[in-house]
C-alpha cells in the first residue's frame, strides 16, 4: 500500500499537549487612532488555524512544542503568537472564499473538490512537509457560520487504489496519533473524518512558515 509520512512527525509528540480550548478573552486587539483598543474575535471560539500552522512551524524549526498541558491565557507570548498565525491560516479574502464555497456546496461537491486538492496535499507529504488543511463542516450560505469549520494538520497518508487515508493533527483530539480522514481521489465518495462526522470537505491551506517567536 503506498503511502508516506512526515519523517520525525507525530501529533503526540510533534502537536501542543493542549487541546483547542481558550478561555473568553479577544484574539487580537487593534489600537486605532481616536478609537483607542478595539477587540477581534473571542479565543473561547477556539484558534485551531493558529495551531495546525503553529505545529508545522516548530516542526519546520526543529523546535519541540511547549509542555503546557493547558491553553495559554490572552494576553501572554504564546497565545499572542497563535493568534498571529490563526490570522495568516484564512488566507486572507481569497482563503475566507474558499471556505464560504466549500460551505454552499452540496456533500457530493465537496468530495470532488477535496479530491482535486489531492495532488498538491499528496506532494507536500511526499516531500516530508506537513500540510495544514481547511476542513468544511458548516453546510450553509452565511457567512455568519464560517467559524464553524475548522483547521488540521496532514503529517502522512495511506493510498489504495482511488482510497486514500489521511493522518491528521487535529487541535481538538491533543497527543491523538489515530485521527484520520479517508476519501476517494476520484471523488466519488464522501470524506470521512474519524474525529468529527460533520466533515464534509477540505482544501489545502496557503501555508508559509514562520519562525516561531514566543
Amino acid at each position: 500500500m503506498p503511502g508516506a509520512r512526515v519523517p520525525g512527525f507525530l501529533p503526540s509528540t510533534g502537536g501542543f499537549r493542549f487541546p483547542n480550548a481558550f478561555a473568553p478573552g479577544p484574539v487580537l486587539t487593534l489600537r486605532l487612532p481616536l478609537w483607542g483598543d478595539v477587540p477581534l474575535g473571542d479565543a473561547s471560539g477556539g484558534m485551531c488555524g493558529g495551531m495546525a500552522f503553529g505545529a508545522a512551524d516548530l516542526f519546520l524549526a526543529g523546535l519541540a512544542p511547549p509542555p503546557d498541558a493547558e491553553a495559554p491565557r490572552p494576553g501572554t507570548p504564546l497565545f499572542r503568537w497563535l493568534a498571529r498565525r490563526l490570522l495568516a491560516s484564512f488566507g486572507g479574502p481569497r482563503g475566507v472564499l474558499r471556505y464560504l464555497r466549500g460551505m454552499a456546496a452540496s456533500d457530493a461537491e465537496g468530495a470532488r473538490r477535496a479530491a482535486a486538492e489531492w495532488p498538491r496535499v499528496k506532494a507536500d507529504l511526499d516531500a516530508g512537509r506537513p500540510c495544514p488543511l481547511g476542513l468544511i463542516k458548516a453546510h450553509s450560505h452565511s457567512p455568519l457560520r464560517l467559524g464553524e469549520n475548522h483547521q488540521v494538520l496532514a503529517w502522512g497518508y495511506d493510498a489504495n487504489g482511488s482510497a486514500v487515508t489521511l493522518h491528521i493533527y487535529d487541535p481538538n483530539e491533543p497527543l491523538d496519533d489515530g485521527v484520520t480522514l479517508a476519501f476517494d481521489a476520484g471523488g466519488r465518495e464522501p470524506i470521512v473524518y474519524s474525529a468529527d462526522p460533520a466533515a464534509r470537505g477540505f482544501f489545502r491551506s496557503r501555508y508559509a512558515p514562520a519562525r516561531p517567536d514566543f
